[in-house]
């Protein structure tokens, strides 16, 4: 079922029936699963910029067709001042592009149409929670879900975002389950495909991973009924 909404950028909010809706990385970062409380706060910035720009950037890629160092170009002018500001170059972007786009070559993944930085309200147990998938389409014979990172290293919160996204995204005809993996882009052009979020899938872990993400939406609507915020 598709839920009517609105979608606020700025504060990265969405809305249904005038009401805030928690969403998947939000929930995740309120009870620590996400935990990047001690790195510096520029460091975090500049990361931030860079992972934004990379998304941007291989949009453009996938929709548009450009290759990488043209679709980065068609973002600077919008992010000039924050580039400045944290040292980001065109180099540091790159390498991030190029892995999608050896990724894209290698994987012989297709896009389902309207499923690239595709927003969503979804309803699960009648909870309602946002989110943002990266990319979703066949891979191989799989019907998956993909999330791009540009971190440093792997994260432990991978499997539980990936779970969010699997309960909640609406299933095309005919499939019965969401795959999900990241796409880990490196900065030297080189990529790491990470089944549920891991180094392989396990159905089993996976569906840990879904009771971790459900546990922390009803206590993040548990809060919103009892306290009146989330």
């Amino acid at each position: 079922m598709s839920i009517a909404f609105t979608f606020d950028a700025a504060v990265h909010a969405y809305v249904v029936d005038n009401q805030l809706q928690p969403h998947v990385t939000g929930i995740l970062e309120h009870y620590g699963v996400i935990d990047y409380s001690g790195v510096p706060v520029r460091t975090l910035q500049r990361k931030s910029l860079i992972g934004t720009m990379v998304h941007r950037a291989t949009h453009h890629m996938d929709e548009d067709g450009l290759k990488a160092e043209l679709a980065i170009e068609q973002i600077r002018d919008e992010f000039y001042g924050q580039m400045a500001a944290l040292q980001v170059s065109h180099e540091d972007l790159l390498g991030y592009t190029l892995g999608w786009k050896r990724f894209m070559k290698e994987s012989g993944f297709r896009c389902l149409p309207g499923f690239i930085e595709r927003k969503h309200v979804a309803e699960v147990n009648g909870m309602k929670y946002g989110m943002t998938i990266d990319r979703a389409g066949k891979l191989g014979r799989k019907h998956t879900i993909l999330d791009l990172k540009c971190t440093h290293a792997k994260e432990k919160s991978w499997p539980i975002q990936l779970a969010g996204y699997r309960l909640g995204l609406p299933k095309p005809s005919g499939v019965v389950r969401w795959e999900a993996d990241v796409i880990w882009l490196k900065p030297d052009g080189q990529f790491s495909r990470c089944p549920g979020g891991r180094n392989h899938t396990d159905p089993v872990i996976e569906r840990r991973d879904e009771e971790v993400f459900l546990a922390a939406l009803r206590l993040t609507w548990w809060k919103q009924e009892n306290l009146g915020h989330f």
